[in-house]
């Protein structure tokens, strides 16, 4: 049901998601993107798939994990929930992020 809501969403001309008029997140102005992605997510990136590859080698993480699904599983559900909704994160919040994250982690294999 929630893949329907995007594709519905995309058909609709959601601005964020439809590239047919030129509009994405971060491409409003070519060089406020290209400083966020220096400056803001390769690093984060950088940083989150090093934290992946490790829990790899150490057995915590399957093999065959999808780095970049898994850099996105790991940064996307907080930034989401911090930038776009600005929606609280308590403890009991976080216990259950990292849980689902985890869960999705050991699925996100090619």
């Amino acid at each position: 049901m929630v893949v329907l809501g995007f594709e519905h969403q995309r058909r609709a001309g959601d601005p964020v998601r439809d590239t047919r008029h030129g509009v994405r997140l971060g491409r409003l102005d070519q060089a406020l993107a290209e400083g966020l992605d220096a400056g803001v997510t390769a690093p984060r990136r950088a940083a989150a798939r090093a934290i992946l590859q490790g829990a790899i080698d150490r057995g915590e993480l399957p093999a065959g994990l999808d780095l970049d699904l898994g850099t996105d599983l790991l940064i996307a559900p907080l930034a989401f929930r911090v930038l776009v909704i600005q929606g609280s994160s308590d403890d009991e919040y976080l216990e259950t992020l990292t849980n689902a994250i985890e869960a999705a982690l050991r699925a996100a294999v090619r």
